[in-house]
């Protein structure tokens, strides 16, 4: 799923943005992307699965740059993007402001793809 500015560009648009080929996404299944660009700045949120495991990417920047050179994924859990749901961390990734309409359909996208692909006992 696709969203905000990678909406109609997709993987095309990701991997422009973040400027990795597809080597770097060899065994990648990307679940969730978002990248939203305004005022000569933006931020992005990738949730993927490799190898039977989740991973985050989160970037951002000012209009002096772009996100080449962010891709760093960062192994995550459904126990920590739910409790960054729930409220019950002090974290969302990428500054969420669930006041933010945007923002918020980002993460319920997350939250329902959660929801409809793993049991409660993926909690780790």
């Amino acid at each position: 799923m696709y969203l905000h500015d990678w909406e109609n560009t997709g993987l095309d648009g990701l991997k422009e943005d973040f400027r990795i080929t597809d080597a770097d996404l060899a065994g990648v299944s990307i679940l969730i992307a978002s990248y939203t660009y305004e005022n000569y700045s933006g931020d992005a949120f990738v949730l993927l699965e490799k190898d039977g495991k989740l991973f985050e990417v989160t970037g951002g920047h000012c209009s002096c740059h772009g996100l080449e050179e962010q891709w760093e994924p960062g192994e995550t859990s459904i126990h920590a993007l739910t409790r960054a749901l729930n409220g019950k961390s002090r974290w969302l990734p990428y500054g969420v402001d669930t006041a933010d309409p945007e923002e918020l359909r980002v993460w319920l996208a997350v939250r329902e793809y959660v929801l409809w692909n793993f049991d409660g006992d993926y909690l780790d």
